[in-house]
């Protein structure tokens, strides 16, 4: 009764497609639309659809709309588990508190995790992963929020942009590497791009913090 995913054929006995989300009213299912008429694509989109199928329908198109429609739920679930987390680190940051700590929730279990075993934060499209350590072990988690706005709510002293799709951890920088393409070596043995424009203010941000 609760489905993740409709496939949803536009003409149906007795009411259309259309008509039959509007008898429901509110629904959390994501829709594929199947139609042997092309001229409903845009009021699918406009209940944003996962896809939208002409017959004959064809293997290949099918599999598509099912990869689209894992990634959008993911992201979903994503967003679910951690918007309560991502709303606790604005109201701290509003309110001044201190804020020195991530802590998610996985598989039921909340895993608290120090910003110190933070060794680096990657933007991955619409998420982000998060790079850290724990009991000498590498883990990772990811998040629904883009890495601009990680870098906003972290402390300045402690993380540095130092790529597009990169903030790392100070206390995990290793060496800087500035001839040919400038690069970084972190605790992980990760080597990760230096970007041309930021490797400057890098090296002074690590000068600032006495580690080179």
């Amino acid at each position: 009764h609760t489905p993740d995913l409709v496939f949803l054929d536009i003409h149906m006995p007795g009411e259309n497609a259309f008509e039959f989300l509007h008898r429901i009213g509110s629904f959390s299912f994501e829709i594929v639309f199947v139609t042997a008429f092309d001229d409903y694509a845009i009021n699918a989109f406009k209940l944003n659809a996962v896809d939208y199928i002409l017959k004959p329908v064809y293997v290949a198109e099918v599999e598509a709309a099912l990869q689209k429609a894992k990634e959008k739920l993911l992201h979903k679930k994503i967003t679910l588990k951690d918007s309560a987390f991502f709303s606790r680190i604005l109201q701290q940051v509003y309110n001044k508190q201190s804020l020195d700590q991530f802590s998610f929730r996985d598989n039921g279990t909340v895993h608290v995790v120090p910003f110190k075993d933070i060794i680096y934060i990657e933007a991955m499209g619409s998420y982000t992963r998060v790079f850290y350590r724990i009991d000498n072990r590498e883990k990772t988690f990811t998040m629904s929020h883009s890495l601009s706005e990680y870098e906003q709510l972290l402390p300045g002293e402690l993380f540095y942009r130092i790529h597009k799709s990169y903030l790392v951890n100070r206390m995990h920088v290793l060496n800087v590497s500035k001839s040919g393409t400038p690069a970084t070596l972190l605790s992980d043995s990760r080597m990760l791009p230096v970007g041309r424009r930021r490797l400057a203010g890098f090296l002074s941000f690590l000068n600032g913090s006495m580690l080179i």
